[in-house]
């Protein structure tokens, strides 16, 4: 259409040569008119195409969103120590940013593009297929410098990317321990930290913008000299009389679109290698096999007898170093034992096999005579209930807390439970009382609040076996009074777990099992112990705690 208003302008225009019409039979002003409906139609097509490729660029984002959290979450410990949390964070937030990005804003414009040069191509040959010839001769040159460059481009960005992820981490430490930070005056040196990474960052992130300016410099400057070239060989055209002024002005036009579209395409091509990159990475999250944790029936509910048969484990990042070489124990139903033994002996990971974190390399663990591995993960984890040294609170209020241990406990049991473990004494202070918001990982919330929290959950939760790690090590020793009756209470009849650091945490056990070199060397309550050894209990349980 601006070409067939340039030649009706010289058709019609007094002093200009005549020439025949693109359009014969219009008026200048008619043309215009055709012109601006033209724009109008482009205009509506554009906020449809916007809107449309919006929700859905959103909606698929979304889904993505939800696929990833949920696989993650339900993927095994060994999965989260064969990578690092902060690592894996960014890579979920700052990956899916950027295929939210490319999904809600690159495609369209990607199929736009290819739609503008499929039609600019198109109408170049209908105008002057000598001109379009000319025009296209480069395309296949830089279509394979594309593939080249591609490449390279892919590697570079991916690399800025892991380094980015590594300065996260470094951010996400620093939060989680800044006491720390404070308490050993390290703000320098964690600034020193941080800058390091960001500036391995910023020196991958140039290198892949550098890559990238030359793949698009290259393409422009290719499409600019085709334009000059092009006016030469139109102007020759048009003075021979095998081209018109409206013709040629159309062919540039179209060619306009073309250079330009293609000018995206390639920006839009280096920013796939990004993309990709990213795509890889979910994919790795999305391929690893999740556990199977689906909510399935509770046959019956467990008596609570603990059975560890010749169990040996190693774990996967360190294979060489064994925790547990062939440990034997038995706990009756209902009865309590505490773990003791030096750091690293393995108390802990009894708790992780027990709970199926991981599982055994040899041996058999049983509840009730059964393997664990017979049960569902529903099942076995919904029958036991851990309240660990370092709570874990959520970012809603203290009710919603308390009512993690379960799903559909009522008011009258959230209440109950907070009143066993002496919850209630300090939520009567708070203005906002059971709503008062516990803040990130419940740093409202005092230490021994916090603790106290965490052990009305498991009260709510009923477990049937219940693990106990220094659940009263962050509170005072009036509040430990306190806690610990609650405890006893909520420990009878149920069988216990006490990870011990502490002498006060065996008072009130029925065993005491003390562990070395992956295996149990002493077994036996305190009179058992006090009689076989002699002397101070405190003493004795030093020495085993050490053995």
């Amino acid at each position: 259409m601006a070409g067939g208003l340039v030649d009706t302008t010289m058709d019609q225009g007094p002093g200009l040569g005549k020439v025949e019409p693109m359009v014969p039979g219009r008026t200048i002003s008619e043309m215009c008119v055709i012109l601006v409906t033209l724009v109008f139609v482009v205009v509506a097509f554009s906020w449809m195409e916007y809107a449309w490729f919006t929700s859905c660029g959103e909606r698929a984002i979304s889904r993505l969103r939800r696929n990833v959290f949920s696989n993650l979450v339900k993927l095994p410990m060994n999965f989260f120590h064969r990578n690092r949390g902060g690592e894996l964070s960014s890579h979920t937030l700052a990956d899916v940013m950027l295929l939210q990005e490319f999904w809600v804003t690159d495609l369209r414009l990607i199929l736009k593009s290819v739609l503008l040069i499929a039609g600019g191509v198109a109408m170049l040959f209908f105008l002057s297929v000598k001109l379009a010839l000319v025009a296209i001769i480069a395309f296949p040159l830089v279509a394979a410098f594309s593939a080249f460059l591609g490449r390279k481009i892919r590697g570079k960005t991916t690399a800025a990317s892991e380094e980015l992820a590594r300065s996260s981490v470094v951010v996400e430490e620093a939060i989680r321990g800044i006491l720390s930070i404070k308490t050993f005056s390290k703000e320098n040196w964690e600034r020193d930290r941080y800058v390091a990474t960001m500036e391995n960052y910023v020196a991958r992130a140039e290198a892949s913008g550098r890559a990238r300016a030359a793949f698009i410099s290259v393409a422009i400057l290719t499409v600019l000299l085709i334009c000059v070239f092009l006016m030469w060989f139109g102007s020759s055209e048009i003075a021979a009389g095998r081209l018109t002024p409206g013709e040629f002005t159309s062919f540039m036009f179209a060619l306009g679109f073309v250079g330009s579209s293609s000018g995206s395409l390639a920006e839009y091509f280096a920013k796939f290698h990004r993309v990709s990159g990213a795509s890889d990475r979910l994919v790795e999250i999305l391929e690893e096999e999740p556990e199977p944790v689906e909510e399935t029936a509770v046959a019956q509910k467990f008596r609570g007898r603990v059975e560890f048969d010749d169990v040996h484990f190693a774990y996967e990042t360190r294979r060489d170093a064994p925790v547990l070489q062939g440990l034997d124990l038995t706990v009756e139903a209902g009865e309590s034992v505490a773990l003791i033994g030096s750091s690293g002996v393995g108390k802990s990971t009894i708790i992780s096999l027990l709970f199926r974190l991981y599982d055994t390399e040899n041996g058999e663990i049983r509840i009730d005579g059964r393997n664990i591995q017979d049960f569902s993960l529903f099942e076995l984890r919904s029958q036991m209930a851990l309240v660990p040294q370092e709570v874990m609170l959520i970012g809603g209020t203290i009710r919603e807390n308390i009512a993690y241990g379960r799903d559909g406990a009522t008011e009258a049991e959230i209440d109950e439970a907070a009143d066993l473990a002496k919850v209630s004494e300090f939520v009567e202070e708070l203005p906002d009382g059971f709503d008062t918001r516990v803040g990130d990982r419940g740093m409202a919330l005092s230490g021994g609040q916090r603790q106290r929290v965490a052990i009305a959950r498991a009260i709510l939760a009923d477990p049937a076996i219940l693990i106990l790690d220094e659940a009263t090590s962050s509170l005072d020793s009036e509040n430990e009074v306190a806690v610990r009756e609650a405890l006893d209470e909520v420990m009878k009849e149920r069988t216990t777990f006490v990870i011990a650091h502490r002498p006060a945490s065996l008072e009130n056990v029925d065993r005491i099992v003390a562990l070395a070199d992956g295996k149990v060397v002493e077994n036996g309550s305190r009179e058992e112990l006090a009689e076989r050894f002699g002397g101070e209990m405190e003493t004795i349980l030093r020495e085993l705690a050490g053995s």
